[in-house]
């Protein structure tokens, strides 16, 4: 993992280790409950300086932890990456 990976990994695990995730309920789109902390992926590890060419491994880990600590809002689109993020 690089540093910066493990600062975040340090960071969210404290968070998810120690804190319960809070939900919000938006009734004018959904009864459904979206965490209030969301995983955005516009900026996920790559393999080299090419904006296509994710670390699938690391960005699959680095997901799985957030799930795994009630995360259940992912923000994906189009442009990022490339269409790759999704």
């Amino acid at each position: 993992m690089t540093l910066l990976c493990e600062y975040a990994y340090t960071i969210t695990q404290g968070f998810f280790m120690s804190e319960t995730m809070q939900y919000r309920t938006f009734p004018r789109f959904s009864e459904e409950q979206l965490s209030v902390l969301g995983f955005g992926c516009m900026r996920l590890p790559l393999n080299s300086h090419k904006g296509k060419d994710i670390n699938r491994e690391l960005a699959a880990a680095m997901v799985r932890k957030a799930v795994d600590g009630g995360v259940n809002y992912i923000d994906t689109a189009w442009p990022y990456h490339g269409g790759e993020s999704e």
